[in-house]
Protein backbone atom coordinates (compact mmCIF):
# COMPACT_ATOMS: atom_id res chain seq x y z
CA UNK A 1 0.00 0.00 0.00
CA UNK A 2 1.66 3.61 -1.00
CA UNK A 3 1.57 5.87 1.52
CA UNK A 4 1.30 9.97 0.33
CA UNK A 5 3.76 12.24 1.84
CA UNK A 6 2.23 15.91 2.60
CA UNK A 7 4.85 18.45 2.44
CA UNK A 8 4.56 21.41 5.00
CA UNK A 9 6.27 24.73 3.96
CA UNK A 10 7.45 27.52 6.39
CA UNK A 11 6.98 31.03 4.96
CA UNK A 12 8.89 33.57 6.94
CA UNK A 13 8.64 36.32 4.13
CA UNK A 14 5.00 37.33 3.39
CA UNK A 15 6.07 38.42 0.22
CA UNK A 16 6.44 34.49 -0.56
CA UNK A 17 3.32 34.17 -0.20
CA UNK A 18 1.83 34.87 -3.62
CA UNK A 19 4.11 32.05 -4.87
CA UNK A 20 2.42 29.26 -2.96
CA UNK A 21 -0.05 29.07 -5.49
CA UNK A 22 2.49 28.64 -8.40
CA UNK A 23 4.74 26.03 -6.43
CA UNK A 24 1.33 24.39 -6.27
CA UNK A 25 1.98 23.90 -2.25
CA UNK A 26 -1.52 22.63 -0.33
CA UNK A 27 -0.38 22.99 2.93
CA UNK A 28 2.14 26.17 4.49
CA UNK A 29 2.69 27.97 7.99
CA UNK A 30 3.27 31.53 8.03
CA UNK A 31 5.33 31.88 11.20
CA UNK A 32 6.19 35.33 11.33
CA UNK A 33 2.58 36.03 11.02
CA UNK A 34 1.40 33.66 13.87
CA UNK A 35 4.05 35.21 16.21
CA UNK A 36 2.42 38.67 15.57
CA UNK A 37 -0.79 37.52 16.01
CA UNK A 38 -0.20 36.28 19.14
CA UNK A 39 2.12 39.28 20.26
CA UNK A 40 -1.10 41.46 19.10
CA UNK A 41 -3.11 39.22 21.91
CA UNK A 42 -0.49 39.32 24.10
CA UNK A 43 -0.49 43.77 24.11
CA UNK A 44 -4.10 44.00 24.16
CA UNK A 45 -4.48 42.14 27.22
CA UNK A 46 -1.79 40.87 29.18
CA UNK A 47 -3.71 38.22 30.62
CA UNK A 48 -3.49 35.94 27.43
CA UNK A 49 -0.15 35.55 27.52
CA UNK A 50 -0.79 32.82 30.33
CA UNK A 51 -2.71 31.45 28.37
CA UNK A 52 -0.25 31.05 24.97
CA UNK A 53 2.41 29.93 26.96
CA UNK A 54 0.36 27.08 28.42
CA UNK A 55 -1.13 25.85 25.27
CA UNK A 56 2.01 26.88 22.78
CA UNK A 57 4.87 25.20 25.12
CA UNK A 58 6.50 21.37 24.90
CA UNK A 59 5.36 20.95 28.34
CA UNK A 60 2.09 22.46 28.36
CA UNK A 61 -1.40 21.50 27.60
CA UNK A 62 -2.61 19.42 24.48
CA UNK A 63 -5.49 19.02 22.52
CA UNK A 64 -6.78 15.69 21.55
CA UNK A 65 -9.67 14.08 20.01
CA UNK A 66 -10.68 11.26 22.19
CA UNK A 67 -13.84 8.78 21.51
CA UNK A 68 -16.97 10.01 23.15
CA UNK A 69 -17.22 6.19 24.75
CA UNK A 70 -14.81 7.51 27.80
CA UNK A 71 -17.22 10.00 28.76
CA UNK A 72 -20.76 7.99 27.86
CA UNK A 73 -22.24 5.09 26.66
CA UNK A 74 -23.81 4.37 22.94
CA UNK A 75 -26.76 6.03 22.52
CA UNK A 76 -27.02 8.06 25.59
CA UNK A 77 -28.73 11.13 25.42
CA UNK A 78 -26.90 13.79 27.05
CA UNK A 79 -26.02 17.65 26.61
CA UNK A 80 -22.55 19.29 26.52
CA UNK A 81 -22.53 20.46 29.89
CA UNK A 82 -22.69 16.24 31.26
CA UNK A 83 -19.61 16.18 28.76
CA UNK A 84 -17.68 18.70 30.13
CA UNK A 85 -18.74 17.79 33.79
CA UNK A 86 -17.45 14.27 32.56
CA UNK A 87 -14.23 15.42 31.22
CA UNK A 88 -13.39 17.47 34.48
CA UNK A 89 -13.43 14.51 36.33
CA UNK A 90 -10.75 13.17 34.15
CA UNK A 91 -8.62 16.46 34.20
CA UNK A 92 -9.79 17.34 30.84
CA UNK A 93 -11.41 20.10 29.40
CA UNK A 94 -14.03 19.41 27.14
CA UNK A 95 -14.01 22.07 24.45
CA UNK A 96 -15.94 20.41 21.28
CA UNK A 97 -16.88 17.69 19.59
CA UNK A 98 -17.10 15.70 15.89
CA UNK A 99 -19.95 13.51 15.26
CA UNK A 100 -18.91 10.06 13.56
CA UNK A 101 -21.21 10.13 10.70
CA UNK A 102 -24.08 12.87 9.06
CA UNK A 103 -27.35 12.67 10.35
CA UNK A 104 -29.10 12.66 6.51
CA UNK A 105 -32.43 14.00 8.80
CA UNK A 106 -31.19 16.85 10.41
CA UNK A 107 -30.68 20.24 8.85
CA UNK A 108 -28.29 21.40 11.83
CA UNK A 109 -24.48 21.79 11.43
CA UNK A 110 -23.97 20.65 14.16
CA UNK A 111 -25.03 16.68 13.49
CA UNK A 112 -22.49 16.45 10.69
CA UNK A 113 -19.16 19.07 11.81
CA UNK A 114 -16.48 19.75 14.63
CA UNK A 115 -18.04 21.91 16.70
CA UNK A 116 -15.96 23.68 19.21
CA UNK A 117 -17.44 25.88 21.63
CA UNK A 118 -21.11 25.04 20.73
CA UNK A 119 -23.58 27.73 21.17
CA UNK A 120 -26.32 25.55 22.81
CA UNK A 121 -24.15 23.60 25.22
CA UNK A 122 -27.44 22.15 27.07
CA UNK A 123 -28.98 21.08 23.41
CA UNK A 124 -29.89 17.37 24.02
CA UNK A 125 -27.80 14.81 21.45
CA UNK A 126 -27.56 11.25 21.29
CA UNK A 127 -23.96 10.17 21.06
CA UNK A 128 -22.82 7.57 18.89
CA UNK A 129 -19.85 5.00 18.24
CA UNK A 130 -17.19 6.71 16.67
CA UNK A 131 -18.52 10.71 17.88
CA UNK A 132 -15.14 11.89 19.25
CA UNK A 133 -14.76 14.85 22.11
CA UNK A 134 -12.21 17.46 21.50
CA UNK A 135 -10.21 17.88 24.92
CA UNK A 136 -7.60 20.26 26.63
CA UNK A 137 -5.14 18.16 28.44
CA UNK A 138 -2.17 17.80 30.38
CA UNK A 139 0.54 16.06 27.99
CA UNK A 140 1.74 12.67 29.06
Amino acid sequence: QERSTTIISEILDSRTKSLISVAQVSDYVMSNEIVACAMAMVAEDRSINTVLTELLSASGSEIQVISCLQYCEPGERLDFWTIMARARKRSEIAIGYKPATVLAASNSADDWEAVINPRNKSRIRTWRRGDTIVVLTTSA
